[in-house]
C-alpha cells in the first residue's frame, strides 16, 4: 500500500476528469494522467486482484496487481538496553526468513541473529542511539517502535582534581545538547561547560567528595567511575611581607606537598625558584621582575589562596651621579609603583621636585639646599637602596657687553646654571629678578630691566647664588629727527644713542603723545606720528629714563572727504586733524579754487562747495600756518535733473537736462538701463539722444571721464500687437471619419490657422489635422464630455504658407462630424501657444474656467459644444464666428476676442435649453509679443459676419 504505479495504455483520455482507476474495487487517486500513461499510488484497503481502468463509463481489460503485506512491529523485549544487549522484536509479515530485510535502531543498521515471520532477535548495534527499531522487509517499512540507551562512562580526565577543577567525561549516548540530563559527583550536582553526544567538560562542584561519577541521560543513569577529590594548598603567612628583589622569603602554610614536582609559586604572576621546599614550608628569592601584588602557588595544578607581597623599590644607577641644584637627573630602577602622594626622592635628606616617575625609574631636579650624599627613592613608605650624588657649585665667568643701557640684550657665560630656568633668577642691581629670553646649562641671554642701576650682576640656582660680575646702565641720547615736520600718520625717523636692541618697555612720545615705533635698535628708531599729536618735543624713554627733546612740526592731514564724489554745488565735509581750532588765516582750496567753509574745528572742516569743474578728480587742500596738507582727490560727478520725455519706444529721441556733461562728447557715454546710446546732439547742461535697440526700463545715465551720474527713470514702451481675423468658414459635414473645407480666400504667408473640432459618436476620439499646403498643426487642446459621446478640441498652424488651402480631417470613429476653420494676422509664428483651460457638464451656462496669460495682446479663442440642439449666446466681451449648424439646431460655436492686458480670462456662453457641454479656450500671443503695457488693438473680421452652416 501506498507504492506509485504507472500504468500504460491507450485512449486514457488526456486528462482524468470523471474518470477513474481501481486496484481490486478499490479506488485509487491518480497523480499523473494522459492518454497513454496514468501514474497512482496503491490505495488503503487494496487487495491483490486486477486494476481497472474506466474512461467515460467505460472499463479497460483487467491487469492483475499483487499487494504485498506491510511488516508490523507490536511489542520490543526489553525497550531498553545499552549497545551488545540482545533485544526480541515480534510482530507480523517479517516473512520465514531474512532475505534482504533489515532492522534498524535509530537508523543504526543491527545485525540480528534469528529470524521468523513473526519474531526476531537482534543484539542492539555500536553507535546506536536512543530512537525507534525498524523492520523492513521487501522495501516496506514498519512502524517504529521506540528503544532507549542509557549512557556509558569508559574513563575520565582526570581522575583526581580539587574543587572547580574542569574534568572531561568520556563515552557515549550523552546525547547531542544536556537538556534535562545531570551529572553528579558522589552525588553532588554539578554544572557542566560542554556538551555532545561522546563528552563532556564539568568543573568538579562545590561540596563535591571521591566517589563515583555519573551521568543521567532521560532519566537512565550510566555506570559509575570513582573520582578523587583533592584538598588545596593554603598560605597562611609570608616572612618578611615586604622586600627588594633577591631577598629570601619563607612561606608557611599546609598542602603544599613534601616536595616541589611540578608546582610553582609566583610573585604578582612573575616566576619565582624556590630554594627550599617541605609540606608546610618554602623558602624562596624575590624574583627579577617581580611587582607589588599577590603572591600564590600551584600545587598539582591546583591554585592556593592569595597573600599581599610588597616589593620595594631598587635604585639601579643615578644619571649623571653628580650636578648643581635645578639639573635634572634620571633615577633608573624597579618597582617604583605609580606615583602617590608621600613618594619622595631625597637628596642627602633633602626632598627633591620629581618631574616624572613610573614603575621603573624617576626624573627629578636637584632640589635648593641639596648637599653631597646618598640620594634615596622611598615609594609607597619602603625606602630604597641609598646612592651617593655630588652637589656641584654655580658661577659666572663673562658678561657680554658688560655696559649699555636698558633693554641692552646680555650673554651671561658660566657654569651649574641648569639645562632650563625652572625657578632660577638673574639680578641686576636696583631691580632685582628678571626674565631671561635664553638659558642653558652654560649660557643665559637677559635684557637689562628697566629700573636697573649700574653694579653687580649675578645668577641664583635652586636657593644657591654665582659670584657677582659689575655691568654698567647707560642712558638715551636723541641727535636728530629726519624729517621734523609732518602729518599724523607720517613716518619719523629717530637717531641717537642708548636705546636699546629693542623696545621692550620702552617709549617715544610726541609732545606728551604716546607713539607706536615700527623699527627699534640701539641708535635708531623709525616711528609713525600719532593721532591727536601737536608740535613739540620728540622724547626717547629707556627704562624710566628720558632722553633730550628734539622738536617736530606737526602739519594738518586729511583722512577723508564725505562725500567723495558728486555733482558741482556737492558740500563736502573734510575730516583730519591739526586743522587749528579756527580757520584764522588757513586756508581750503578745491582743485586750486579756492573755497570759503562753513565751520572750522582741529578735525574737522564743513560746508566746502564744490566750484563748477569739469567731471573727474578735484584735489582738496588745507594750508595751516604755511604748511600745506595732502592732497585728497573729490570726484567731480555729472548731474541729470531731468529727462523729456520720460517714456518712449526705441527710436525715440530724449532731452536730458543737466550740468557737468562737457562742452562736447569726447569718450562720454549714455545708457539707458545698461545699453549705450548714440547722442545727436552734446552740450554741458543738455543732451539729446534717442532711445536706443534692445533697451529696456531702467536708469538713464550719463557718464563722463569714467564718473557716472545719477540714475534717472525711463520707460521703454512696446507697440501694440494687432491680431486681426482674416476668414473664416464652418461646416457640418455628416456622419463620416472625412471631411475638407477650403477656405474662400487664399492663405496670407505667415498667418495663423486655428481648426475647431467637435467630433459625435465617442468621447474618445482622435482627431488628425492636415491642409494642402502641408502647414504643421499642433493640437492646443482636446477634450472628452463628460456625460455625451462628443469630442472637442482645438488645433493650430503657425506661420503658414501663402495661397489656396483646403483642410482636412479625419477621426477614429465614424460619426457625426462639425468643424470650423480661421485665419489671423498678427499671431506669433512661433511658440504662440500662451495658456489653455477646458471643463465639460450639463447645464445652460458653458465656461471654459480661467486660464492666466502672460503677455499683453493675446488672441483669446473659445469653443462651445453641446451634445443637443441649442441657440447660443456668446460670452461677455466675446463675437461669435461660427455656428455649427445654422440656429436652433447648433452643437458648436466659435468665439474669439483680444484680451488688452495679461491676466485671468475664461470662455462662456449661454445656452436656450440645458445640455451637456464642452468649453475650451485657447490663449495665443501677438507677434513681437512680450509683457508690455500697450493695449493691443480689436480682432477685425475681415471676412464678414459670423457664419453658419447646416
Amino acid at each position: 500500500v501506498g507504492t506509485s504505479v504507472a500504468i500504460t495504455g491507450t485512449n486514457f483520455g488526456a486528462s482524468q476528469g470523471t474518470s477513474t482507476v481501481t486496484f481490486n474495487g478499490v479506488a485509487a487517486t491518480p497523480t499523473s494522467w494522459n492518454a497513454t500513461s496514468i501514474v497512482a499510488f496503491v490505495p488503503s484497503g487494496a487487495m491483490t486482484g486486477n486494476v481497472v481502468a474506466t474512461v467515460a463509463g467505460v472499463a479497460s481489460n483487467a491487469v492483475l496487481f499483487t499487494v504485498l503485506p506491510v511488516p508490523t512491529i507490536t511489542s520490543l523485549s526489553p525497550t531498553s538496553g545499552s549497545v551488545g544487549t540482545a533485544v526480541t522484536i515480534t510482530g507480523t509479515s517479517f516473512g520465514a526468513t531474512q532475505g534482504t530485510g533489515t532492522v534498524t535502531f535509530n537508523g543504526t543498521l543491527a545485525t540480528p541473529t534469528s529470524w521468523s515471520d513473526t519474531s526476531i532477535v537482534v543484539s542492539v548495534p555500536t553507535g546506536a542511539t536512543a530512537g525507534n527499531v525498524v523492520v523492513t522487509v521487501s522495501g516496506l517499512a514498519s512502524n517504529g517502535a521506540l528503544f532507549t540507551i542509557p549512557p556509558s562512562i569508559t574513563s575520565l580526565s582526570p581522575t583526581s582534581a580539587p574543587v572547580g577543577i574542569s574534568v572531561t567525561i568520556a563515552g557515549s549516548n550523552f546525547g547531542a545538547s544536556q537538556g534535562t540530563s545531570t551529572i553528579t559527583f558522589n552525588g553532588t550536582s554539578a554544572t557542566p561547560t560542554s556538551w555532545s553526544n561522546t563528552s563532556i567538560v564539568v568543573p568538579v562542584p562545590t561540596g563535591a567528595t571521591t566517589g563515583n561519577v555519573v551521568v543521567t541521560v532521560n532519566g537512565l543513569a550510566s555506570n559509575g567511575v570513582a573520582f578523587t577529590v583533592l584538598p588545596p594548598p593554603n598560605i597562611t603567612n609570608i616572612n618578611p611581607s615586604a622586600a627588594r628583589v633577591g631577598t629570601s622569603v619563607t612561606i608557611t602554610g599546609t598542602n603544599f606537598g613534601a616536595t616541589q614536582g611540578t608546582s610553582t609559586v609566583t610573585f604578582n604572576l612573575t616566576p619565582a625558584t624556590p630554594t627550599n621546599w617541605s609540606a608546610t614550608s618554602i623558602t624562596v628569592p624575590v624574583p627579577v621582575g617581580a611587582t607589588s601584588g599577590n603572591a600564590y602557588m600551584l600545587v598539582n595544578g591546583v591554585a592556593s589562596n592569595f597573600v599581599p607581597f610588597t616589593v620595594t623599590p631598587t635604585i639601579t644607577n643615578v644619571s649623571p651621579p653628580f650636578g648643581a641644584v635645578g639639573d635634572s637627573i634620571a633615577i633608573p630602577g624597579t618597582n617604583f609603583g605609580n606615583l602617590v602622594p608621600g613618594d619622595t626622592v631625597t637628596f642627602n635628606g633633602t626632598p627633591a621636585t620629581i618631574q616624572s616617575w613610573i614603575d621603573t625609574g624617576a626624573a627629578v631636579l636637584v632640589p635648593s639646599g641639596a648637599t653631597t650624599g646618598p640620594l634615596v627613592v622611598t615609594a609607597g613608605g619602603f625606602a630604597s637602596n641609598t646612592f651617593n650624588f655630588t652637589v656641584t657649585p654655580v658661577t659666572i665667568t663673562a658678561l657680554n657687553p658688560t655696559s649699555g643701557p636698558v633693554g641692552t640684550s646680555v650673554t651671561i657665560t658660566g657654569s651649574n646654571f641648569g639645562p632650563t630656568q625652572a625657578s632660577s633668577a638673574v639680578a641686576f642691581p636696583g631691580t632685582g629678578a628678571t626674565t631671561p629670553t635664553s638659558w642653558s646649562q652654560t649660557t643665559i641671554i637677559v635684557r637689562v630691566p628697566a629700573g636697573a642701576v649700574s653694579g653687580n650682576v649675578t645668577v641664583m640656582v635652586g636657593g644657591v647664588t654665582s659670584n657677582a660680575v659689575p655691568f654698567t646702565v647707560t642712558s638715551p641720547n636723541v641727535s636728530g629727527l629726519s624729517p621734523n615736520n609732518g602729518p599724523v600718520g607720517s613716518s619719523v625717523t629717530i637717531s641717537g644713542a642708548n636705546f636699546g636692541a629693542s623696545q621692550g618697555a620702552s617709549t617715544v612720545t610726541f609732545n606728551g603723545v604716546l607713539a607706536t615705533p615700527t623699527s627699534w635698535s640701539a641708535t635708531s628708531i623709525v616711528v609713525l606720528v600719532p593721532a591727536t599729536a601737536t608740535t613739540g618735543n620728540v622724547v626717547v624713554t629707556v627704562a624710566g629714563m628720558a632722553s633730550n627733546g628734539s622738536n617736530f612740526i606737526v602739519t594738518p592731514k586729511i583722512t577723508s572727504l564725505s562725500p567723495g564724489s558728486g555733482p558741482v554745488g556737492t558740500a563736502v565735509t573734510i575730516s583730519g586733524s591739526n586743522f587749528g581750532a579756527s580757520q584764522g588765516t588757513s586756508q581750503v582750496t578745491v582743485g586750486g579754487v579756492g573755497d570759503t567753509p562753513n565751520s572750522w574745528s582741529a578735525n574737522s572742516i564743513g560746508g566746502v562747495i564744490i566750484p563748477n569743474l569739469s567731471a573727474g578728480p578735484a584735489g582738496i587742500q588745507v594750508s595751516v600756518g604755511g604748511l600745506g596738507s595732502n592732497g585728497v582727490a573729490f570726484q567731480v560727478t555729472p548731474a541729470i535733473s531731468s529727462l523729456s520725455p520720460t517714456s518712449g519706444t526705441v527710436g525715440a529721441s530724449v532731452t536730458i537736462t543737466g550740468s557737468t556733461f562737457g562742452g562736447t562728447r569726447g569718450t562720454s557715454t549714455v545708457t539707458f538701463n545698461g545699453v549705450a546710446a548714440n547722442p545727436t546732439s552734446w552740450s554741458d547742461t543738455s543732451i539729446i539722444v534717442p532711445v536706443p535697440s534692445g533697451a529696456t526700463t531702467g536708469n538713464v545715465v550719463v557718464t563722463v571721464v569714467g564718473q557716472a551720474s545719477n540714475g534717472v527713470p525711463f520707460t521703454v514702451t512696446t507697440p501694440p500687437a494687432n491680431i486681426a481675423l482674416v476668414q473664416h468658414k464652418g461646416i457640418d459635414a455628416g456622419t463620416t471619419t472625412n471631411s475638407t473645407l477650403a477656405f474662400t480666400s487664399a492663405n496670407t504667408a505667415g498667418n495663423f490657422v486655428a481648426v475647431v473640432i467637435r467630433g459625435g459618436n465617442s468621447n474618445a476620439q482622435v482627431f488628425t489635422v492636415r491642409d494642402s499646403n502641408s502647414n504643421t498643426y499642433k493640437q492646443a487642446n482636446q477634450l472628452a464630455s463628460s456625460g455625451s459621446a462628443v469630442t472637442s478640441a482645438i488645433y493650430y498652424a503657425e506661420n503658414v504658407k501663402g495661397g489656396a488651402n483646403t483642410v482636412n480631417i479625419s477621426m477614429t470613429v465614424s460619426g457625426p462630424l462639425r468643424f470650423a476653420i480661421l485665419e489671423y494676422s498678427g499671431v506669433a509664428t512661433s511658440n504662440s501657444l500662451d495658456a489653455i483651460a477646458a471643463a465639460t457638464t450639463t447645464g445652460t451656462a458653458p465656461n471654459s474656467g480661467n486660464l492666466t496669460t502672460t503677455t499683453n495682446g493675446d488672441l483669446l479663442l473659445g469653443e462651445v459644444a453641446t451634445a443637443d440642439s441649442d441657440t447660443f449666446t456668446g460670452g461677455a466681451g466675446y463675437t461669435i464666428r461660427d455656428v455649427v449648424p445654422a440656429a436652433p439646431n447648433t452643437k458648436l460655436v466659435t468665439e474669439d476676442q483680444v484680451q488688452s492686458a495679461a491676466g485671468t480670462a475664461s470662455a462662456s456662453a449661454t445656452l436656450s435649453a440645458s445640455s451637456n457641454w464642452a468649453a475650451i479656450l485657447a490663449a495665443f500671443k501677438a507677434s513681437g509679443g512680450g509683457v508690455g503695457t500697450g493695449t493691443p488693438a480689436s480682432i477685425t473680421a475681415t471676412a464678414g459676419t459670423p457664419q453658419s452652416t447646416t
